[in-house]
């Protein structure tokens, strides 16, 4: 089995999700399943914040 974390970075949490999903739904026509929710996270250190949507996958 396989596992990884798909992470999407963006400057808004709505084009983060967004981004997130398109990974997610390309992952998932190859053969991976989510797992887990999604988790985010907000990088304070960037000017501004950044926001970092990551979701958890298998396959195999």
């Amino acid at each position: 089995m396989e596992y990884k974390v798909l992470t999407a970075i963006s400057a808004f949490v709505e084009d983060g999700t967004d981004s997130l999903s398109e990974l997610v739904n390309a992952a998932i026509a190859t053969g991976w399943k989510p797992i887990g929710g999604v988790a985010t996270c907000i990088d304070p250190s960037v000017a501004g914040g950044q926001v970092h949507v990551s979701q958890a996958v298998i396959r195999g």
